[in-house]
């Protein structure tokens, strides 16, 4: 299907990137109610985007480094001396990617129904409450 090697290292990464990215975001706007799965609003829930947000900022950065990757495969075809610097980017990035794999699978434990976090009884939730911001962290 693809035979040049860079384009089989970068489906590789971008396979392995995007079955790990796909977890987290089923995860957290899945509706509660299965019936309700096949209707797209249901997945677009306020408190499903909020949970969502604890990955934004991974999510961003797996993003650009997979875009980034994908760049230089193509510049690859343009010139295949090229492919030096896009094994030299590959080594750099996939520890990094390693990392955000590992930080939403640990969210994942943190922020699942096996690992509750829930307020103390009795507590009313407030913006500037230091311990509702810890939890929504």
């Amino acid at each position: 299907m693809w035979s040049d090697e860079w384009d089989q290292e970068f489906y590789r990464v971008h396979y392995k990137t995007k079955k790990y990215l796909l977890k987290p975001l089923i995860k957290t706007l899945k509706p509660t109610d299965t019936k309700k799965n096949f209707n797209a609003k249901n997945w677009q829930g306020v408190e499903n985007i909020s949970r969502l947000m604890i990955h934004a900022k991974t999510i961003c950065e797996a993003l650009c480094y997979i875009e980034t990757l994908r760049v230089f495969k193509d510049h690859c075809h343009i010139d295949k001396s090229r492919f030096d610097l896009f094994k030299r980017y590959k080594v750099l990035v996939a520890p990094r990617l390693a990392g955000l794999y590992k930080d939403w699978e640990l969210r994942e434990y943190f922020f699942s129904e096996r690992f509750p976090l829930q307020l103390p009884r009795g507590h009313i939730a407030q913006e500037n409450c230091i311990l509702c911001a810890l939890i929504r962290f």
